[in-house]
């Protein structure tokens, strides 16, 4: 018997219910924020979604889905980019 896996929209509010900070911390580590926040098309954005999808992939009962836009949103409030 196949059980679906419950889908988890992830956005810079709820990251932490779902999953740890450390690697989305370590993408911006030492990172410099320009005027326009990160790129949502970046390499960074890029590897943390990435990361999430193994960790989606690695789960038995959750599926984990974050859009361009809320994981550049993530990794600027984890940067502590202020506009």
């Amino acid at each position: 018997m196949t059980t679906a896996k419950r889908t988890i929209h992830l956005t810079d509010d709820n990251w932490a219910d779902y999953c740890t900070t450390g690697y989305a911390e370590s993408l911006v580590e030492g990172l410099t924020v320009g005027d326009d926040g990160i790129d949502r098309d970046g390499s960074v954005v890029t590897k943390l979604l990435a990361w999430l999808a193994r960790e989606s992939g690695q789960s038995k009962d959750l599926r984990y889905e974050m859009s361009r836009h809320a994981a550049a949103v993530l990794l600027e409030h984890m940067a502590g980019w202020i506009l």
